[in-house]
């Protein structure tokens, strides 16, 4: 519970590259990992000099974790239970992550992934040891955000969450949130009982 509670989007890294160790930790528990549909996803370490991916809004790490998957019935839900399975335990080792969708290279990452046109890939995160503080890019962003006056949507956004998620049949849990004014948004999510 205590690296649920902790977990923050990480998006300025410290430079550092993962260590060997690391690395084949994360890779060994990301292959390991199942989900509660048995639904086949097979994980990637992407590095962005090998692979040629990148995200605007990352900075001070080469390496992202993908996953690709055949669309099925549960994919989404299938798929993000096992991707924050892998974000916790990157945590729980001290590595920073953040789930990104859009902000991304999308065929870059398609690429690097090899994904077919029968294939998805929701959802990349980036790999890092955490900055001691973030990224002039990172607080440009959420300074223009506020300057902007667009913080007024971030609580219609977070409340949206749980009906989304709850129609796809999880459950939403977090204590913190953008859109509360907390620092970070801090969630998980687990299957409906």
């Amino acid at each position: 519970m205590d690296v649920i509670r902790a977990r923050r989007s990480v998006r300025t890294f410290d430079g550092k590259p993962l260590t060997a160790e690391d690395t084949a930790k994360i890779i060994e528990y990301a292959n390991k990992v199942e989900n509660p549909y048995g639904l086949p996803i097979e994980w990637k370490l992407l590095n962005v000099k090998n692979d040629g991916v990148s995200s605007p809004v990352i900075t001070g790490t080469d390496t992202f974790i993908a996953g690709k998957m055949k669309p099925a019935e549960h994919a989404e839900e299938a798929f993000g239970y096992a991707f924050e399975k892998i974000v916790l335990y990157a945590g729980s080792l001290g590595i920073g992550t953040t789930w990104i969708a859009g902000t991304m290279d999308r065929n870059a990452f398609d690429r690097a992934m090899n994904l077919e046109k029968d294939e998805v890939m929701p959802c990349v995160s980036p790999l890092g040891y955490p900055a001691a503080k973030m990224s002039f890019r990172e607080t440009m962003m959420r300074k223009i955000a506020r300057q902007e006056n667009l913080f007024f949507l971030m609580p219609h956004m977070c409340v949206m969450d749980y009906s989304t998620i709850k129609y796809k049949g999880g459950k939403l849990i977090r204590s913190k949130t953008l859109g509360s004014g907390d620092d970070c948004c801090n969630f998980h999510v687990v299957k409906k009982e």
